[in-house]
């Protein structure tokens, strides 16, 4: 463990090259709700000052003070996971491996993190889901034996994870972990969708479907029966939302997050313009329990 800084060769095999190699930085705010429903941002942080040049992305929350994310300096070849406590302002790194680490989740045991792990197998990449051990005890084991191309996922419970595969063509689909058998298949056949998915309050999954034209839509996929509606159009350009526990969804688009609520109308509104801080270019959101929100955004 060090001080975390100003808080103040392996290329994503799912993004393209410039993607992977524009660096990339978080920060943090506090997000508060009034009784009349206004939405405000405070107590700003920037987490990444010991990675300014590199990859920061991917952050989720463990807990309320624990903050897990996937990092790759400027000298390194892949990205590993990294995780810094909000409390006491130092920083872990949980992997270091000749593979690299992406998207890391809570699972739904308190004692277990999960990853995608990219692994070089002769002159194949294979992306498989991995689980490890918080305390670090063993080095982890995969989820799944034989889904190897795994771009994205979300759990849905202990058996059940809604996964992205990077097949011809993609597809999001409900996977069984104790049988590798995929339960059901999200959206359409063949129309595409994002790599953006989560479990509402409700009990349904968000998921993004793209269109041939205009604005993608956010659409909710009932695991019960196997059917999805029309939530509502997503933001011109935006791909990445994250979930408040009252339902409400935020998005971010430049320098602005935006929010929908279904119970109050009006569509999408404003509540924060992050360009005095500098954040010009929003990429993924993460918020935790208690509402801290991690904006990640490109320079």
């Amino acid at each position: 463990m060090r001080p975390l800084l100003l808080l103040g060769i392996v290329l994503w095999a799912f993004h393209t090259a410039a993607a992977q190699d524009a660096p990339s930085n978080i920060y943090l705010f506090q997000l508060t709700v009034s009784e009349d429903s206004v939405y405000a941002l405070s107590r700003p942080r920037y987490l990444t000052g010991f990675n300014p040049r590199g990859y920061n992305h991917h952050p989720s929350f463990l807990n309320r003070d624990e903050l897990c994310l996937s990092v790759r300096t400027p000298n390194s070849r892949q990205a590993d996971l990294y995780k810094l406590d909000l409390r006491d302002t130092t920083i872990t790194r949980l992997t270091k491996t000749p593979e690299g680490e992406y998207f890391p989740q809570p699972t739904p045991s308190a004692y277990n993190f999960s990853a995608l792990r990219l692994e070089l197998q002769m002159r194949d990449t294979l992306s498989r889901l991995w689980e490890f051990p918080i305390d670090g005890v063993t080095d982890g084991r995969p989820i799944f034996k034989y889904a190897d191309d795994i771009q994205a996922y979300h759990w849905i419970n202990s058996q059940r994870v809604a996964v992205y595969r990077q097949g011809k063509p993609p597809k999001l689909v409900i996977m069984d972990v104790n049988s590798d058998r995929e339960l059901a298949q999200v959206g359409q056949p063949g129309a595409p969708v994002g790599t953006c998915f989560k479990m509402q309050p409700n009990g349904k999954l968000l998921f993004l479907q793209k269109k041939p034209v205009g604005p993608a839509e956010l659409r909710e996929f009932q695991l019960r029966d196997g059917t999805d509606q029309l939530l509502t159009e997503a933001l011109p350009g935006a791909e990445q939302f994250e979930l408040l526990p009252n339902g409400a969804i935020l998005m971010g688009q430049g320098s602005r997050i935006y929010l929908y609520d279904r119970f109050r109308g009006g569509g999408w509104r404003e509540i924060a313009d992050l360009s005095y801080y500098n954040i010009r270019s929003i990429s993924r959101l993460a918020l935790s329990r208690d509402l801290k929100l991690a904006v990640v955004s490109r320079p």
